[in-house]
C-alpha cells in the first residue's frame, strides 16, 4: 500500500491539477483510514476542480465519519451546485439524498 501511495502522490506532484490522480490518492488514504490526509486531498481537489463531481459524497461521507456534520453539509451543498452545473443528475440525486439522511439524523 505504501507503493500505491508513494506512485500517486508522485503523479500528484507531477500534474497537481489532476483530478483522477488528487481523487484516487484521497480515496486510497481514506481507504487506509489516513482521515486527515484524505480530507486535505478532498479539499484540494474541489478547489482545483470543482466540476469533479465524484469527489462531493466521498468528501462529504468522510467529513460525517471525522465527526464534521456541519462541513459535511457545506460540502454536499458545493456539490449539488456543481452536479446542476455539470447536468450529473445522478450524482446531484445522490448527494440529495444523503443531504436530507444527514438532515433527519
Amino acid at each position: 500500500m505504501a507503493d500505491r501511495i508513494a506512485t500517486l502522490q508522485s503523479w500528484v506532484e507531477e500534474s497537481p491539477d489532476d483530478a483522477f490522480s488528487r481523487y484516487a490518492l484521497a480515496m486510497e488514504f481514506k481507504k487506509l483510514e489516513k482521515l486527515e490526509d484524505a480530507a486535505r486531498e478532498f479539499d484540494e481537489l474541489t478547489k482545483r476542480n470543482p466540476d469533479y463531481v465524484a469527489t462531493y459524497y466521498h468528501y462529504a461521507q468522510l467529513l460525517v465519519t471525522m465527526g464534521q456534520k456541519d462541513q459535511a453539509l457545506s460540502v454536499m451543498d458545493l456539490g449539488l451546485s456543481e452536479t446542476k452545473k455539470a447536468g450529473e443528475d445522478h450524482a446531484h440525486e445522490e448527494l440529495a439524498e444523503a443531504r436530507a439522511f444527514l438532515l433527519s439524523d
